[in-house]
C-alpha cells in the first residue's frame, strides 16, 4: 500500500502539470557540540503550538536536519542525542513561504538534563538560506496595524521597494493594479490564497474574493529574484495564509463603525461652504475556531487530528463621493437662448448658424444666429429631449465655469465567508482545505459597471457579485527525505449589471433618434453622448451601453511539488497547470455613440456642444452593428527545478530553472480578427466619397466616377463624404481571423521559455549575524485577456463604423454605405513579457530583535505590450495641396492658402492645415480608421537603494521602517497607452507615472508598560494598563506628469504640425522659476512650439505635491481572566491624525492664447509671445481655489477616525 501511495505522489509531481509555489515553511539547522563540530543522527522534533502536531528527523552525517512543508506558526524544537542535554527551544517563529535557519548547541552531559532557550527573534528574521527579496507581513501588523476599510492590500504600502495608490476605504475586489512593486506595471503581479490563484485575468486588476484581516494568519510578498518554483507572473508575487484552528476553542467577534460625525472637513468643501462628505460605513464579524470532536467517540480525543476556522465578515457601506461639478444647459439655452453663453473664462460665445455658410466672428458675425438665439423651428425633432436629460442649474458659485454639483454617495453592502479544515490524516499525511464566498451589491449613482458611467446623477445602476474560491492541500511524507506537496485550486467570479430605473432609456425623454443599425437594444437604450470643446468648463458625458450585462472569470489551478534533501542539497521540483476562462462583453457603442464636441474642423459646427444638439449636429457618430459575447480562454503550463545547496556552513546557494509553456489566450468561438499589415493590398483599397462644391453646397462624389459636371442630379448628399463606395474595394483589406488559419490569439505561440534563477547567502562572519545576500532571476508574464477581446470589435465580427461631421436627420441615408471603422492589429511574433530582477544586499542583526537591511534592487523589463496606432497621419500631412478640401476654398485647392499666416509660410508652407480634408482621407490605409496595433516590444529599466530596520517577532514592541531611494523609467506605463508610431523611445520613454524618488514608510505596534506603582489594584490595573499604540507614518515624493496643450475648438496636432493624431506638447524654457507667487506652476516657465516643430518634447518634468501622512492607532485591553487571551479591547483608530491639508493635485488645463488674450483660431494670427494659458487668476476674479490654472484643486483626506471594539474569548 505504501509504495501505491508513493507511486500515486511522485506520479502527480512529474505529471499533473501545476505554480508549484508553497506557501508552507522550511525550517533547517546544524546540530553542533560546544566546540562546532557537528552531530549527526540527533533527533529533532518539531512541534506546532498551535496544534500539537509534531513532525521528527534526525540530522545527517552532515549534521543537518530539514522539516520542508510546515504549516507556518509558532513552534517549540526539541533536540536530543545520547552524551548531550536535551536542548529545547521555544517561540520558533516560522513564517509564510519561508527558509529559516537556525542552529542547535548540544552540550556535553551524559546526565540526562535538558536545557530550555527562547529563540533569538533576530536571528529567525535573518535570511541565511536564500537570496530572494521578500517581505513578510505578520498577524500582528494585520492585527494591530489600523487599515482604513479593513483591505489588506493596503498594507502593501510598508514594504520597499513598493509605490502603494491602493485606497482601501471601500470593501471591494479592486486594488490589485494600484501598487508598483520594484518599477513593475501595476498589472504585473500574482495574488494567491493559500496557493489558490485569486486574480481576474480580464485586465489583472481585480481579485475575485476579497478576505478580511481577521481570517489571515500572514501575508508573504515576493519582490524581486525569487527562486524557480514560483511563476505565472513576473512584477511580485503576494501569498496569503489564513487561519487555522488549533487544540483549544478561540472565538473573536467584532465591530467597526466609521461615520462622518467623527470626521473633519476637507479643504474644498470647507471652502465653499459645503458640509461634510456621508461616510457611513459598519463592518460587523466573528470567528470561530478549535478541534473537531465527536461527542460519545474517541474520535480526536487528544484533539490533534482535525480542526476547523470559521469566519464571517459583514460590510455595510455608504461610500463617498467627492463633489462633481459641471456645467450643464441652462433654461435659456435649453429654449435656443444663447445670449449669455460663455466659456469657463467668461469670454462670450457666438452661435453659427451652419445653413448660413458665412463666418461668425466678433469681428464678422455675418454667419451668426441674431441675438445668438436658435429659432425652435431648427431644432431637431430630439433636440429638447437631449437637453431634457440633464438636471437644470444648482449652484451659482461655480461662475462661468460650472453651474451644477453634486455629491451622491454609492451603497455596498457586502459579506465574506471562509471556512479551514485541518486534517492530520497520520503522522506523514495532513490535508488542509478552505472556502471562501463572497456576495455584493453595489448601488450606484454614477455608473460604474461595465465601463457605464456619467459625470451627474442621471440613472441608478445595481451590480451584484458572487465569487467562490477552494483551495485544497495535501502534504505527504515518504521519508525524512522525500516530500510531496499537491495543490487542487478553483476559483471564480461573477459579476451582473442592470439598471435600476428608466432614466437611461429613451422612452422617457420620447427620443427617437436615428440609427445606422436597427437593433433592439439600440431602440431601447439611450445612446452615449459626448459634450466638449469650450475652454475651462466640464460639460456633461454620459457613456452608456448594453443593460443588463454579465461577466465572469474562472479558473483551475493544480500545482505539485516533489522535496528530496540529498547531504547538502535540498531538490525540489515541481509542475503548475491553470486553465482559465474569461467571459465578458465588451461596450462596443451598441446603441450609438454621439460626439456633440465644438471642432472647428465641423462645416457645420455652431460653436457649442449644446447648440449642436438641438440642431442635431454631430462631430462625430458610430455604432456597432451586434453585440459580442467575448469567452477568452488559455492554458499555462510551467515547471520547475530548484537545489538549495549548502555549499559551505556559511554559504548557500539557490541554483533553480522554471520552463514556462505560456499559451496565448484566445476567444472559444473564435469571433476574433486581426489586422494584418503585410496582407494589406493597396490595389485593393477602398475609395471614400469626397466633398465637392455644386452650386455653393457641399455635395459628395465617388473620386473615380467623377462628373464632368457635377449636378445636384449626379452626386450625393454632403452626408455621405467620407464614406465608403460600395464594390469600391475589399472593406476587410488586410484583415484575418483564426477561422482563417490565423492564429487563434492573434498571434503566434511562444516555445517554452527559460527562466533561470540563482540566489546566495553568505554568512559573512560565520557569527549569524551578518548576511550578504543577492541574486538574479527572469520571470515571464501573461497579458491580460483583454489583449484579445479588443480583436472582437474588429470587423467583420463586428462593424463599428464611424461618421464624422454631420447631422442626425441624415443617418438613415447613410445606413447602406458605412465609413471606416476602427480595427486591431497584433505583432505576429507574440512575445511574452518578462522582467529580468536583481539584487545585492547586506543584512545584520543588531540585537534586540532587530535587523537591517541595505540592498541595492533592480529590475529591466522587456517584451512588454504597448500600442501603436498605424494609420496615424504622418507629420507635415495637413499643410500639402493635395490633403486639402476644395469646399472649403471655393471648389478649388489655390496653390497658396487665402490669408496664410505668416508662421507657415516662414516654415516654409503653403497652407496652414485649417482646410485639410478629414482624418479617414489622409490615412496610410485607406478604408480604415484607427490601427491600434498590439505588439510586444515595450521597456522599462528600474534602479533602486532600499535601506530596512525590522523588528517584528520580538514582544513588546515591533517596528519597520523602509526608505527607498529609486528612479523607474518606461517606454509606457500600462498595456493599452498609445505610444509614438514611429519612434517610441524618442517620443515616449521617459520617467513612469509610477516613480516615486523618495518613499520612507514606517509602522509600529507598542504595548505600553504597565507601572507597578500604579497598577496594583484592580482599579488601578483597569485604568492604567493594557495600553497600546500603533500607527503608520509615510512620505512620498509627489507623482510626475506633464502638461498638455489645447487650442479652443481646434486640434493643436493639425495646424502645429500637421497631423490629426500625433502628440504635441510645450517645451519648457529657461530663466523663469518653477513657481511665481501662489502659482504651483509658472505659465512662463514654457512655450508653444513652433510651426513644424515636432520634437521631440520634454516628458514627465513636473510633480505633483509631496505626500507626508501620520496614522495613529490607540487601543485599550481590558484581560477576561484565564491566560490572557480573552479580553476586551477598545480601538480608536485616526487616519491623518494631524489633519494636516494635503494637496494631491494642481490644475494643469492649457488653453493656447495671445497676449491679448485671444484663443482658438486667433493664435495663428500673430504667432508669437503666446502663452500656454488664459486661465491664471487675476485681481479680479471671485473664483474659488482651485479653479484656476498653477492652483492646487484636490487634496487627499482630512482626518477620518474609526471606532471598533474586539472581543477575544
Amino acid at each position: 500500500m505504501k509504495s501505491l501511495i508513493c507511486a500515486a505522489f511522485l506520479a502527480a509531481g512529474w505529471l499533473f502539470p501545476a505554480t508549484a509555489q508553497t506557501f508552507q515553511a522550511t525550517l533547517t539547522g546544524r546540530a553542533l557540540d560546544p566546540s562546532g563540530a557537528v552531530i549527526p543522527g540527533a533527533a529533532i522534533t518539531a512541534t506546532q503550538n498551535l496544534t500539537g502536531v509534531k513532525q521528527e528527523t534526525r540530522t545527517s552525517a552532515e549534521g543537518v536536519y530539514t522539516f520542508p512543508l510546515l504549516s507556518p506558526g509558532r513552534y517549540t524544537l526539541r533536540a536530543a542525542m545520547p552524551g548531550f542535554a536535551t536542548m529545547t527551544i521555544e517561540d520558533v517563529i516560522l513564517e509564510v513561504g519561508s527558509r529559516t535557519a537556525l542552529d542547535i548547541e548540544l552540550k556535553v552531559d551524559a546526565t540526562g538534563t535538558s536545557v530550555q532557550v527562547t529563540a533569538d527573534a533576530g536571528a529567525l528574521q535573518l535570511k541565511t538560506e536564500t537570496g530572494e527579496r521578500s517581505e513578510i507581513i505578520t498577524n500582528r501588523q494585520i492585527r494591530d496595524l489600523a487599515l482604513n476599510g479593513r483591505n489588506i492590500l493596503d498594507m502593501m504600502k510598508v514594504l520597499p521597494g513598493v509605490v502603494s495608490n491602493v485606497n482601501g476605504q471601500v470593501s471591494n475586489d479592486g486594488g490589485v493594479r494600484n501598487f508598483n512593486i520594484n518599477g513593475a506595471r501595476g498589472t504585473q503581479k500574482e495574488v494567491s490564497i493559500d496557493g489558490s490563484s485569486n486574480v481576474i485575468a480580464g485586465a489583472n486588476q481585480r481579485v475575485h474574493v476579497t478576505i478580511n484581516p481577521d481570517a489571515i494568519q500572514e501575508v508573504k510578498v515576493l519582490t524581486s529574484n525569487y527562486q524557480a518554483e514560483y511563476g505565472k507572473t513576473a512584477g511580485g508575487f503576494i501569498q496569503y495564509t489564513t487561519r487555522s484552528g488549533g487544540r483549544d476553542y478561540h472565538a473573536a467577534a467584532r465591530y467597526f463603525r466609521r461615520h462622518d460625525s467623527m470626521n473633519a472637513n476637507d479643504f474644498f468643501n470647507n471652502l465653499r461652504g459645503a458640509p461634510r462628505r456621508i461616510y457611513r460605513y459598519n463592518y460587523s464579524g466573528y470567528d470561530v475556531s478549535g478541534p473537531v470532536t465527536i461527542p460519545g467517540t474517541g474520535f480526536n480525543r487528544n484533539r490533534d487530528k482535525l480542526f476547523f476556522f470559521w469566519n464571517q465578515e459583514f460590510y455595510r457601506q455608504t461610500i463617498p463621493a467627492a463633489v462633481r461639478t459641471v456645467r450643464v444647459p441652462t433654461v435659456a439655452e435649453r429654449n435656443g437662448d444663447f445670449s449669455g453663453t460663455t466659456d469657463g473664462t467668461g469670454n462670450p460665445v457666438l452661435i453659427r448658424d451652419p445653413l448660413s455658410g458665412q463666418p461668425c466672428t466678433a469681428a464678422n458675425r455675418a454667419g451668426c444666429f441674431p441675438g445668438n438665439v436658435i429659432p425652435r423651428t431648427r431644432f431637431l425633432a430630439d433636440g429638447s429631449r437631449i437637453m431634457s436629460i440633464f438636471p437644470e442649474p444648482n449652484d451659482p458659485t461655480g461662475g462661468s465655469r460650472y453651474n451644477y454639483s453634486s455629491q451622491f454617495s454609492n451603497e455596498t453592502p457586502r459579506r465574506e465567508d471562509i471556512v479551514r479544515i485541518d486534517w492530520n490524516i497520520s503522522g506523514k499525511t495532513r490535508l488542509a482545505g478552505r472556502y471562501i464566498q463572497n456576495s455584493e451589491r453595489t448601488v450606484q449613482r454614477y455608473g460604474g459597471c461595465n465601463n457605464i458611467a456619467y459625470n451627474l446623477p442621471v440613472s441608478t445602476l445595481e451590480s451584484t457579485q458572487s465569487p467562490r474560491n477552494l483551495s485544497l492541500n495535501v502534504v505527504h511524507t515518504f521519508s525524512p527525505t522525500l516530500l510531496n506537496e499537491f495543490t487542487f485550486a478553483p476559483s471564480r467570479s461573477r459579476t451582473t449589471c442592470e439598471n435600476k430605473d428608466d432614466r437611461l432609456l429613451r422612452a422617457p425623454y420620447g427620443i427617437q433618434l436615428p440609427l445606422l443599425f436597427d437593433h433592439e437594444v439600440a431602440r431601447t437604450f439611450l445612446p452615449t453622448m459626448t459634450f466638449a470643446g469650450i475652454a475651462n468648463q466640464t460639460l456633461p458625458d454620459l457613456v452608456l451601453g448594453k443593460l443588463p450585462v454579465s461577466s465572469g472569470d474562472s479558473n483551475i489551478t493544480i500545482t505539485n511539488n516533489v522535496s528530496k534533501f540529498l547531504g547538502k542539497h535540498s531538490f525540489k521540483t515541481g509542475f503548475f497547470y491553470q486553465r482559465n476562462r474569461f467571459l465578458f462583453t465588451p461596450r462596443n457603442g451598441i446603441n450609438g455613440d454621439i460626439n456633440f464636441n465644438n471642432d472647428a474642423n465641423n462645416p457645420l459646427n455652431s460653436g457649442h456642444p449644446f447648440s449642436n444638439a438641438l440642431l442635431g449636429v454631430y462631430t462625430q457618430f458610430s455604432q456597432a452593428n451586434a453585440i459580442v459575447d467575448g469567452r477568452v480562454m488559455y492554458h499555462t503550463i510551467e515547471g520547475f527545478v530548484q537545489d538549495t545547496w549548502k555549499a559551505h556552513p556559511r554559504l548557500t546557494l539557490d541554483v533553480g530553472l522554471r520552463i514556462s509553456h505560456i499559451g496565448p489566450s484566445y476567444d472559444e468561438r473564435l469571433q476574433n480578427n486581426v489586422f494584418v499589415p503585410d496582407l494589406y493590398d493597396f490595389s485593393k483599397s477602398v475609395r471614400l466619397y469626397t466633398p465637392i462644391l455644386v452650386g455653393g453646397a457641399t455635395r459628395a462624389v465617388d473620386p473615380a466616377n467623377r462628373p464632368a459636371t457635377p449636378t445636384t442630379v449626379n452626386t450625393l448628399p454632403q452626408a455621405f463624404v467620407g464614406l465608403v463606395v460600395p464594390n469600391s474595394g475589399n472593406p476587410f483589406n488586410g484583415i484575418t481571423s483564426p477561422r482563417e488559419g490565423y492564429p487563434r490569439g492573434g498571434f503566434d505561440a511562444r516555445p517554452p521559455q527559460w527562466g533561470p534563477r540563482i540566489g546566495f547567502a553568505w554568512n559573512l562572519f560565520g557569527d549569524g549575524k551578518t548576511v550578504v545576500r543577492g541574486g538574479y532571476g527572469i520571470s515571464y508574464e501573461r497579458l491580460q485577456a483583454n489583449i484579445v477581446l479588443g480583436q472582437l470589435n474588429t470587423p467583420p465580427t463586428n462593424i463599428i463604423p464611424r461618421l464624422f461631421f454631420g447631422n442626425l436627420t441624415e443617418l438613415r441615408s447613410q445606413s447602406a454605405t458605412l465609413p471606416p471603422t476602427n480595427i486591431v492589429g497584433a505583432g505576429r511574433d507574440g512575445k511574452i513579457p518578462n522582467i529580468h530582477s536583481f539584487s545585492l544586499g547586506v543584512q545584520r542583526n543588531i540585537g534586540l530583535g532587530t535587523v537591517v537591511d541595505v540592498s541595492y534592487v533592480g529590475t529591466l523589463s522587456r517584451h512588454l505590450a504597448q500600442n501603436r496606432n498605424l494609420n496615424t497621419i504622418p507629420y507635415f500631412t495637413t499643410f500639402q495641396r493635395p490633403a486639402q478640401d476644395p469646399t472649403r476654398t471655393g471648389g478649388v485647392v489655390p496653390d497658396v492658402e487665402p490669408n496664410l499666416p505668416a508662421a507657415y509660410r516662414q516654415a516654409g508652407f503653403n497652407f496652414s492645415g485649417a482646410n485639410a480634408l478629414a482624418l479617414n482621407f489622409l490615412r496610410p490605409y485607406p478604408g480604415f480608421a484607427e490601427v491600434n496595433y498590439r505588439e510586444f516590444v515595450g521597456s522599462s529599466n528600474y534602479h533602486s537603494l532600499q535601506i530596512s530596520a525590522t523588528r517584528r517577532l520580538a514582544a513588546g514592541v515591533s517596528f519597520q521602517a523602509a526608505y527607498t531611494w529609486s528612479r523607474a523609467f518606461v517606454t509606457g506605463d500600462t498595456d493599452f497607452e498609445g505610444n509614438h508610431p514611429y519612434n517610441t523611445r524618442a517620443y515616449d520613454y521617459a520617467v513612469a507615472e509610477f516613480d516615486r524618488t523618495h518613499v520612507f514608510v514606517a509602522n509600529y505596534v507598542y504595548d505600553l508598560p504597565s507601572p507597578r506603582r500604579l497598577t496594583g489594584s484592580a482599579a488601578g490595573k483597569a485604568v492604567f494598563g493594557g495600553w497600546q499604540i500603533s500607527g503608520i507614518s509615510q512620505f512620498y515624493t509627489g507623482e510626475p506628469f506633464e502638461l498638455g496643450l489645447g487650442i479652443q475648438g481646434i486640434n493643436a496636432a493639425q495646424r502645429l504640425v500637421g497631423s490629426y493624431n500625433l502628440p504635441v506638447r510645450p517645451y519648457r524654457v529657461g530663466g523663469a522659476p518653477d513657481k511665481a507667487g501662489p502659482l504651483q506652476i509658472n505659465p512662463d516657465q514654457f512655450a508653444a512650439p513652433g510651426i513644424a516643430d515636432i520634437g521631440p518634447y520634454p516628458r514627465m518634468y513636473l510633480r505633483n505635491p509631496w505626500f507626508l501622512n501620520h496614522d495613529l492607532s490607540i487601543f485599550k485591553n481590558f484581560p477576561l481572566g484565564g491566560d490572557g487571551s480573552r479580553k476586551l479591547q477598545f480601538r480608536l483608530e485616526m487616519f491623518n491624525f494631524l489633519n494636516s491639508t494635503q494637496f494631491a493635485t494642481i490644475n494643469a488645463g492649457t488653453q493656447l492664447t495671445t497676449p491679448t488674450g485671444a484663443i482658438g483660431n486667433a493664435v495663428f494670427a500673430n504667432y508669437t509671445g503666446l502663452r500656454i494659458t488664459n486661465n491664471v487668476r487675476t485681481a479680479a476674479s471671485t473664483a474659488l481655489f482651485g479653479q484656476h490654472f498653477g492652483e492646487f484643486n484636490s487634496t487627499r483626506d482630512p482626518r477620518i477616525i474609526q471606532a471598533a471594539v474586539k472581543l477575544y474569548f
